[in-house]
């Protein structure tokens, strides 16, 4: 098993100073404000008017406004909500586009004086215009200065910010806001879909802003093996678990399928006990001795005919259909990739009071290369539940990590 650790300081020695979980946590937080008001009322289902009241301007398309927004309503709901989940003032607030279309996501510029940066949120998945965005999952080919040759991306994704560009572009939003600050960083964020379209951007940006860096959380396949490895240099992104997003593509769907086929063909038992069976499994897990007996028992279950024919008799319209393949272009997270996995903890472990919740390791872009169907892989994908986690990481902490140290190894 790949070795997981738990202490910060051991797991970040030797990387630039950049690559900093404090940030990353600060980072999350904006990109989880970006889903506004939906994700307040989801979050606090009681609470989230009250929460909401105190941030809505009433009747504010008459009102003047001090910060550009641009896709909201007349009480500014997705601005409060931005304000409430993001802990800002509308001062710190330079823009807010919250138009939600295919091929478009929501976002803000922020001044970010915390960590002296002018910072690019996008919002994640949260609609039915963006999972079309999602299945657009084709690759596409990317020219792009420094980009190594042959390099391809999610088309979907790739659309939305080229498109997210060339609104910034027109408007020059982007440059007003690092003209009013001019010695702040600039960062671009995003969680899910928004962490794609954050290393996209990131990329497109990158010649022109050569300093640029992209903290990306719960980042989907997105691009090629060798342009991942090239966005080390400037994209850290940060996993949890399961998470499905960070390992679906075509590719792992189509090798799902096959695999699903396969294991059908040579099932010996009768598929109506399989799915019964399955279900009971779902809702208390699978007992050990079904493990060691019932499914490595290769013996024919008599009186019961098997679903599908034997390997030889499989005819070749099935055959052709389980081993289609619609893309051989493999698709993977960029940057650097730090997976955090919950500790299976001993019972001596238990008892201790101080013993970490969680751990991590750095992982390659080929780690994620198949698609695993798991309790949580859905959970492990849901912003507050990766915010939760970077929080715990931190709390956990027996000593504090400062943002400016460098650590040597």
């Amino acid at each position: 098993r790949l070795k997981y650790k738990s202490d910060l300081r051991e797991v970040f020695r030797g990387k630039p100073v950049w690559l900093s979980f404090n940030k990353a946590e600060h980072y999350m937080k904006l990109s989880m404000a970006t889903y506004g008001c939906t994700f307040v009322m989801y979050r606090y289902c009681c609470t989230g008017i009250c929460r909401l009241l105190r941030h809505t301007t009433c009747c504010a398309c008459f009102r003047p406004k001090k910060v550009m927004v641009e896709g909201d309503n007349c009480c500014m709901c997705n601005m409060a909500g931005f304000k409430e989940l993001a802990d800002m003032t509308e001062d710190e607030i330079i823009y807010a586009n919250f138009k939600n279309r295919i091929f478009e996501v929501p976002f803000c510029i922020i001044s970010d004086h915390k960590t002296k940066s002018i910072v690019l949120t996008l919002r994640g998945s949260i609609s039915l215009r963006d999972v079309f965005t999602d299945l657009v999952a084709c690759p596409e080919k990317i020219d792009l200065e420094g980009l190594p040759e042959g390099s391809m991306a999610h088309k979907g994704m790739l659309i939305t910010a080229k498109k997210l560009k060339t609104h910034l572009d027109e408007t020059k939003t982007l440059d007003k806001a690092l003209s009013l600050y001019p010695h702040y960083d600039l960062i671009i964020t995003g969680h899910s879909l928004g962490a794609a379209a954050a290393v996209l951007l990131g990329i497109l940006y990158k010649p022109i802003y050569p300093e640029l860096k992209v903290y990306a959380f719960s980042t989907p396949c997105v691009i090629t093996r060798a342009a991942a490895i090239y966005c080390e240099s400037f994209v850290f992104t940060i996993g949890v678990g399961d998470d499905f997003a960070m390992r679906i593509s075509v590719e792992t769907i189509e090798n799902l399928r096959a695999q699903l086929f396969e294991a059908l063909q040579n099932c010996r038992l009768p598929k109506y006990r399989v799915i019964v069976n399955g279900f009971g499994y779902a809702l208390f897990g699978v007992p050990s001795k079904h493990l060691n007996t019932t499914w490595r028992d290769d013996r024919p279950t008599p009186h019961h005919s098997v679903l599908l024919p034997a390997p030889n008799a499989v005819p070749y319209m099935f055959a052709e259909v389980a081993t289609r393949k619609y893309t051989n272009v493999s698709l993977y997270p960029a940057g650097n990739i730090l997976h955090i996995v919950h500790k299976k903890k001993s019972k001596e472990e238990k008892r201790k009071a101080d013993e970490k919740t969680y751990e991590m390791r750095w992982l390659s872009p080929d780690s994620f290369d198949e698609l695993r169907v798991m309790p949580r892989m859905l959970l492990d994908h849901l912003p507050e539940n990766v915010y939760k986690v970077i929080t715990t990481v931190l709390d956990e902490q027996e000593t504090e990590i400062e943002d400016n140290v460098e650590f040597i190894m």
